[in-house]
Formats: structure tokens, C-alpha cells, sequence
């Protein structure tokens, strides 16, 4: 599909995933602060993957780092001036600026070089999103609407 899209000029980047923190195994301690998701835990992360018979079926947050870092890294081959990201679902998942007892960013050039060994797979631009949580926005979302 890169390949016959690059020379369209009007595409303004690849977006690998939608807020793959749906199907993330929140909660689970790892050595590394990249694929440590406990910081996640209660927070709405890993809501999307539950399957109709009730059990929860999590992806641990290193495969999804390795699925996006290989995409990117294949776009990145096929098409150098390709600008990649993944729209995620919170500053949670996508920030450091609030320490690390708060929210880390699990899509950094470093996180996804350690889950995926794909050096050219490194993302272009973030994307986040922000929701509400009983009609107020997080003390730490980037975009705050007055209601």
C-alpha cells in the first residue's frame, strides 16, 4: 500500500494504530520501565479486549510496541519522507512530563527500539486524545474544554 501511495502528495502521514492501550495488559510489572504498564492500572487502559464469554484476553504492551515499531520501520523503508504516528488514547500512555508515577511514554524512539530492534522504526508526530471522566478532564490532559 506504501508503495503505491508515496507519490500521492495530498497524504499527510500513516497512522499505525488507533489507541492500541485498548488491548493493552495493564497492570503488569516488567524490568522495564517500557513495557511496565503499571502506572495504567484502573485507568481504562485494556477496556477493549474482553471477549463475549467475559475473559480478558490483554496483549502485553511490548508486542504492541513491536507491531508498531516494525509498521513504521517497514513505511519508513518503502518510503523515507512518510511520516508515521499512533493515535493514543491518553497522556497517560504518551507523556513524561508528569514523572513516571504519573505517565510515560511508551511510544518514545527508545521504547520502541527496545521492544522492536528496528532502528527505523521510530515514530514521526504523536497523537493524543483526551476524554472526559465524569464530565471533567484529567488535572494532566493536554486539550481542556470549559463546560
Amino acid at each position: 500500500m506504501v508503495q503505491s501511495l508515496k507519490t500521492i502528495t495530498s497524504l499527510g502521514g500513516w497512522e499505525i494504530m488507533n489507541e492500541p492501550e485498548g488491548f493493552v495488559y495493564e497492570g503488569k510489572t516488567h524490568s522495564s520501565t517500557c513495557f511496565d504498564t503499571n502506572l495504567l492500572k484502573n485507568t481504562g487502559a485494556g477496556q477493549f479486549w474482553t471477549p463475549s464469554h467475559g475473559t480478558k484476553l490483554w496483549i502485553p504492551m511490548q508486542n504492541l510496541q513491536k507491531f508498531i515499531n516494525w509498521q513504521t520501520d517497514a513505511i519508513h523503508n518503502e518510503d523515507p519522507k512518510a511520516l508515521v504516528t499512533v493515535g493514543a488514547w491518553s497522556e497517560l500512555s504518551l507523556a513524561n512530563m508528569f514523572s513516571d508515577k504519573y505517565t510515560k511514554n511508551y511510544y518514545s524512539d527508545c521504547c520502541l527500539v527496545q521492544a522492536g530492534g528496528r532502528s527505523n522504526g521510530k515514530l514521526d508526530f504523536y497523537q493524543v486524545h483526551t476524554y472526559t471522566h465524569n464530565g471533567k478532564y484529567n488535572l494532566m490532559a493536554p486539550f481542556k474544554v470549559l463546560l
